[in-house]
C-alpha cells in the first residue's frame, strides 16, 4: 500500500512538471510569433491609420462651430456674411430673399419665403439665414449647403410661428441665438441658432421695461447685440408720454429702449431678462418758429419717435429716428426732424440717454448746407408736376409762407385742372 501510494505521488509530480514546460513553450512560442510574424492590418491600426483625419474632421467641425462676428451685431433687411463674399436682402413686395455676389453685384439666387420679410440674421458660420416674415408671423429658417458664390446651395428647411408681426431679426455675435422683435406680440423670441429650434419668448409688455404702465404696446422693433453677446438691446417703435408730460407737446413724450440681460449658453429663457428701461428725452432741435406770436423766434423741440433700428459701435449705441414736433403752428420744417438719439455708456453697462451732447439732428444739413453747396426751392405741384419758376412770394433761400398761402386757400387752374395754392402759377 505504502508502495503504491509512493509511486502514484511520483507520476503525480511528473504530471505537473510536464504541464509546467508545456506551458512555458505555449507562452514562448506565442511571443515569438508575436515579435516575429508579419505585419498584418489589424483594425487597431486602421482605426490609428483613421485617427488624424478623424481629429481633422471634428476639429474642422469645431472651428465651424465657433465661428463667431467679431462686432456688435444689429437687425437689418439686408446682411452681409462672415467672409463678405455674399449680401441677403428681403423683399416685401413679393416676398423673397435675395442673394447677392458681392464681387460681381449680381444675384445669384432669390429664394421664396413668407408673406412680407422684412429682416434678415445670418449666422457666422454660413449654415442658416433666419428671415422674419412680418405678414405670416413666421421665421423662415434657410439651410445654407454652400456658401460658395460658385457652388451656392441654399433652401427654406423648415418654417417657426414665433408672433404677431416678426419685424426684426438679429444674431447673437457667438453665433449661439438669434433673437426675433413680436412687434404686434410686445415679446423676443429665443431661437438656437446652431440647432434650430425656439427656446422660449420674453414678454415685454409684462416687464420692467413697460413700467409704469404695463397696458400699454412696447411694440419692439430695432434689436442689437453687444460684441460679448451679454446684452441685448430692443427699441420700442413709438414714443410714450412721459412723466409729468402731456399730449400734442413737443416734449410730452420720451423714447424708450430695453435693455436685456442674456445668457447665450442657456436653453432656459428665464436666463434673458429685461433690466433696464433706458428713456430718450425730447432734444431742442435748432429749428425755430414764432411759437407765442410775440414776433421773436422760439426753440422748437422733438421727441424721439418711430424708432426702427439701433446700431452699436464702440461704447454707444446710435437709433436714428423721426422725431415728432407737434407744438404749433404746424410747419413743415419743425413738425418732424430726423434724429439720431444716442446712449453711452453701452460697452461698460452704466447705459443712458447721451443727451444734447452727442445726439444729432440731420435736418440741420438742410438749413445749413455744407460749404461750396447750393440751397434749392423745389415747389413740387399736386398733381406730381414741378414749378419751373419760382413764385412771386417765394426767394430762392426762404421758406414758403404757407400759412399765408393757405389763409388764401387752393385752387384748380382753369387752363390745365392743376390744383396749386392761390398765388402760385401752374406750369406743365
Amino acid at each position: 500500500m505504502r508502495s503504491s501510494f509512493g509511486t502514484r505521488r511520483f507520476i503525480g509530480r511528473l504530471l505537473l512538471m510536464a504541464a509546467v514546460v508545456v506551458a512555458g513553450s505555449l507562452v514562448s512560442v506565442l511571443a515569438s510569433a508575436r515579435t516575429t510574424s508579419p505585419a498584418v492590418p489589424r483594425p487597431a491600426a486602421k482605426q490609428a491609420d483613421r485617427a488624424p483625419d478623424a481629429r481633422a474632421a471634428q476639429s474642422r467641425r469645431r472651428r465651424a462651430v465657433r465661428r463667431t462676428y467679431n462686432y456688435a451685431t444689429t437687425s437689418s433687411p439686408i446682411a452681409r456674411n462672415r467672409s463678405g463674399s455674399l449680401v441677403w436682402s428681403v423683399n416685401p413686395g413679393n416676398d423673397t430673399v435675395s442673394v447677392i455676389r458681392t464681387r460681381t453685384n449680381t444675384i445669384i439666387r432669390q429664394i421664396r419665403v413668407g408673406d412680407e420679410p422684412q429682416s434678415i440674421a445670418l449666422d457666422p458660420s454660413d449654415r442658416y439665414a433666419f428671415v422674419a416674415n412680418a405678414a405670416s408671423g413666421t421665421v423662415s429658417v434657410i439651410r445654407i449647403r454652400s456658401a460658395n458664390p460658385d457652388r451656392f446651395r441654399a433652401a427654406v428647411s423648415r418654417t417657426f410661428r414665433t408672433g404677431a408681426e416678426p419685424w426684426n431679426i438679429v444674431p447673437s455675435p457667438d453665433g449661439r441665438r438669434v433673437f426675433v422683435a413680436n412687434s404686434g406680440q410686445d415679446t423676443i423670441s429665443i431661437i438656437d441658432a446652431r440647432s434650430p429650434r425656439i427656446i422660449g419668448h420674453v414678454n415685454l409688455r409684462l416687464s420692467r421695461c413697460n413700467d409704469p404702465d404695463r397696458n400699454r404696446h412696447f411694440q419692439p422693433r430695432g434689436l442689437a447685440v453687444t460684441k460679448d453677446s451679454n446684452r441685448l438691446y430692443v427699441t420700442g417703435f413709438l414714443a410714450f408720454t412721459r412723466a409729468g408730460g402731456r399730449q400734442a407737446a413737443d416734449d410730452g413724450k420720451e423714447g424708450a429702449v430695453c435693455r436685456l440681460n442674456i445668457d447665450t449658453e442657456s436653453r432656459d429663457p428665464t436666463d434673458y431678462r429685461p433690466r433696464k428701461r433706458i428713456p430718450l428725452a425730447a432734444q431742442v432741435t435748432g429749428f425755430k418758429i414764432d411759437s407765442t406770436g410775440d414776433g421773436q423766434p422760439d426753440d422748437t423741440r422733438a421727441f424721439p419717435n418711430q424708432l426702427q433700428s439701433i446700431v452699436i459701435r464702440g461704447g454707444q449705441a446710435y437709433l436714428p429716428n423721426i422725431a415728432a414736433s407737434p407744438d404749433g403752428p404746424l410747419h413743415f420744417d419743425v413738425d418732424t426732424q430726423a434724429f439720431v438719439s444716442v446712449i453711452s455708456g453701452v460697452r461698460g453697462g452704466t447705459d443712458a440717454d447721451a443727451g444734447a451732447a452727442r445726439f444729432l439732428n440731420l435736418h440741420l444739413g438742410a438749413r445749413d448746407p455744407e460749404p461750396g453747396k447750393k440751397k434749392l426751392c423745389r415747389t413740387q405741384l399736386f398733381a406730381g408736376q414741378t414749378l419751373s419758376a419760382v413764385p412771386s412770394n417765394i426767394g430762392p433761400l426762404t421758406t414758403p409762407a404757407y400759412e399765408a398761402l393757405a389763409a388764401k386757400g387752393i385752387f384748380t387752374d382753369a387752363a390745365n385742372g392743376i390744383r396749386v395754392f392761390a398765388g402760385q402759377r401752374a406750369e406743365t
